[in-house]
């Protein structure tokens, strides 16, 4: 089977146009290399994609999309200046990025009516609508669509040892909003197992540990490693007795 030359924009292009997701897209490469008894094709020699959720960031006016021509009050203070693109100009603060603009996709044609932080995250981290549009007031829930690197954890799912979905260094809240907590920064409907590995804290720091992997209180290595051999002893029956149930269910 060729290899699909598809390129970010055709992507982004192809689900606008047609409703397209990244999990119906994923699915439908993995069914057609499965067939022809090849790896799950991708963008190019990518194997890794870094999502910059930038939380607060500044408004695209400031940034990539300044409108020098427009009203006092609608502009923001910045001077735009070229790239090595023509025809795009970005903010004069970004000039190295400006050198690099050709590397570069600004998407400009992005727009909605929810004034919320939080239900506006959960859109902008998985690519839906949150379960409740519109609200700072419902919290993350099961119910939320899985996150971005929760897809890709699951379309690479055996295919390294190392987590599938990292998220640092710390999650998105909005201490002013009722909820607290933006929805859409985990595995939502697939599953607590496609959560990310969350790691917070200050790496700098000489008694720095990735927290999530320290051992509880009260929970020494040897407790953990008793727990796991109980843990394999119920899966061992669980497995038995359902291939006791099969052997009759045939019989």
């Amino acid at each position: 089977m060729r290899r699909p030359d598809v390129s970010r924009r055709w992507a982004l292009q192809a689900g606008v146009a047609g409703g397209l997701t990244l999990p119906t897209l994923f699915h439908g490469w993995a069914n057609s290399a499965s067939a022809a008894g090849v790896g799950l094709p991708g963008f190019g020699s990518a194997k890794r994609c870094i999502f910059l959720f930038m939380w607060g960031g500044p408004s695209h006016l400031d940034t990539f999309d300044l409108k020098p021509n427009a009203p006092a009050e609608v502009r923001g203070e910045f001077n735009p200046i070229a790239t090595n693109v023509p025809g795009i100009d970005i903010c004069e603060h970004f000039q190295m990025t400006a050198r690099r603009m050709d590397k570069i996709a600004v998407i400009r044609s992005l727009n909605h009516d929810d004034p919320s932080h939080l239900a506006t995250a959960h859109h902008v981290l998985t690519g839906h609508y949150a379960p409740t549009p519109k609200s700072d007031a419902v919290p993350p829930s099961d119910n939320d669509s899985p996150h971005l690197g929760s897809v890709v954890a699951l379309h690479r799912e055996g295919t390294t040892r190392m987590p599938g979905f990292v998220t640092l260094p710390w999650k998105a809240y909005h201490p002013a909003a009722p909820g607290g907590q933006a929805p859409g920064q985990t595995g939502g409907w697939l599953g607590k197992k496609y959560d990310p590995l969350l790691i917070t804290g200050d790496p700098g720091a000489p008694d720095w540990k990735v927290p999530a992997l320290n051992l509880s209180d009260n929970v020494t290595v040897e407790r953990l490693s008793r727990r796991r051999e109980l843990l394999g002893t119920i899966d061992a029956q669980r497995d038995a007795l359902q291939q006791f149930a099969e052997v009759r269910a045939v019989t």
